[in-house]
C-alpha cells in the first residue's frame, strides 16, 4: 500500500541516472532497510524506473562489499 501511495504521489523516476525510463514503477529505499531504513516511511523512498533503481542497488551493494 505505501508503495501504491509512493508511486500515485511521484509517478516520475526521482533517480534520473542515464537510460533513465522516467515513469516510475518502483520504489527505492533511500536509506536501505538492512542500514536501518524504515521500511513503510514515505520519506525514505524514492520513486524509481526499473534501470534506475536497478544502478541504485548495485552501487550500494559494491559499497557495502568494499566497507565491510
Amino acid at each position: 500500500m505505501v508503495r501504491k501511495a509512493k508511486l500515485f504521489a511521484n509517478p516520475l523516476c526521482e533517480l534520473e541516472h542515464a537510460g533513465c525510463l522516467g515513469i516510475a514503477n518502483e520504489v527505492h529505499h533511500r536509506v536501505a532497510m538492512e542500514d536501518g531504513g524504515a521500511e513503510y516511511d514515505l520519506t525514505n523512498l524514492v520513486s524509481a524506473c526499473k534501470p534506475c533503481h536497478s544502478r541504485a542497488t548495485r552501487a550500494e551493494v559494491v559499497a557495502r562489499r568494499t566497507t565491510a
